[in-house]
């Protein structure tokens, strides 16, 4: 099914003093930036984006059982639709253009071929034992080389990974699930390092935790309050956390636990969510109650702050594309937009 698009070119100004130069944090590609929302058609409740190898982005168009494919050059858009109820969430696109999935609605992760019609599943084993309410799987996350996949599996503390090329079983799982913790954590977002290692937010436990292949577990108590949500590792190894409910950007040492936190530009109206890390340390996030999209220049320490046009969008997901663009999703609006130059024609060739 393609469908055509047509930008609709609403723009808010940046508060940033000036525009960073090409390599720079928050530079997007370099030259004017402007923040963008691509209309029709409407996704339906939209909770994960993910930038591709070829410059198409993959959004998760949640409570419509699909993936989407943009072509944001020819302006054309690629649906896939998925079984009832699997309601993708978690996005993340592989170096073979493979798009991996966490579908919360049946439990389980999904990884789609290019071109394929219909998606590998792989249940984790606390979906094949469960006798009752099913497992919510919700955040994903790719090794740096691609070999391994990880996910979270809320609302207990769990976490799980499966290798990459790992081919569905009849019977059983391919999937190793790793407790994290007593109770339930909730699990909302997971990242991994350079090493595989795997860290995820706990929003209940308010926590940190650092999660090995070999299952070691190591978890970092947050402030009281934070409510963790979006996380990433940025190129110099330090992983940042979005507090929700502190309304405020962690850093955090992976080699001392040390941590640095900074307050979000819109301050109790704040509320971050959603989180990425650019080539060049920007560090992207989303001010969930504000409205915004924000990027955070470590070594200046200051924030430019892009107002999203529509009202009440409701940004739960970031990623950054092969130019430093940042992509995000609006739940409540249904779009996708960006924040960065105009989009050249070269960007991408198109399928």
């Amino acid at each position: 099914m393609r469908e055509r698009l047509a930008l609709v070119m609403l723009v808010a100004l940046a508060l940033a003093p000036r525009p960073a130069a090409a390599g720079e944090p928050c530079a997007t590609g370099g030259g004017p930036q402007a923040i963008v929302e691509l209309a029709g058609p409407p996704f339906t409740f939209p909770t994960g984006v993910a930038a591709a190898p070829d410059g198409a982005i993959w959004v998760a168009s949640t409570y419509a059982d699909q993936l989407v494919r943009v072509d944001p050059v020819a302006l054309r858009t690629t649906v896939v639709a998925l079984p009832l109820h699997s309601h993708p969430i978690g996005l993340a696109v592989d170096a073979q253009g493979r798009t991996w999935f966490a579908g919360s609605g049946v439990g389980l992760v999904g990884r789609l071929a290019p071109g394929a019609a219909r998606a590998a599943e792989f249940p984790p084993p606390s979906l094949l034992r469960a006798a009752g309410a099913l497992p919510t799987v919700s955040a994903i996350a790719l090794a740096p080389g691609g070999e391994i996949a990880w996910f979270t599996v809320g609302p207990h503390s769990t976490v799980a990974w499966l290798p990459a090329a790992a081919e569905p079983l009849r019977r059983g799982s391919v999937v190793t699930e790793v407790a994290t913790g007593p109770g339930l954590g909730r699990p909302e977002g997971i990242a991994v390092d350079r090493d595989g290692t795997a860290w995820v937010t706990e929003m209940a436990a308010d926590t940190l935790v650092r999660v090995g292949r070999d299952g070691a577990v190591r978890r970092l108590s947050l402030p009281a309050g934070s409510r963790p949500r979006g996380v990433a590792v940025a190129p110099d190894g330090h992983v940042w956390v979005a507090l929700f409910g502190r309304h405020e950007l962690l850093e955090v040492s992976p080699a001392t636990a040390a941590t640095q936190s900074w307050p979000m530009p819109s301050g109790p109206r704040s509320h971050p969510w959603a989180l990425a890390v650019d080539e060049a340390g920007g560090v992207w996030t989303s001010e969930f109650t504000a409205n915004t999209v924000t990027c955070f220049d470590r070594g200046r320490a200051r924030f430019a702050v892009w107002v999203v046009p529509t009202r009440g969008s409701g940004v739960r997901a970031l990623t950054i594309d092969r130019r430093g663009r940042a992509w995000f999703v609006g739940s409540g609006s249904g779009r996708l937009g960006v924040v960065g130059p105009p989009l050249p024609r070269d960007t991408m060739s198109a399928r």
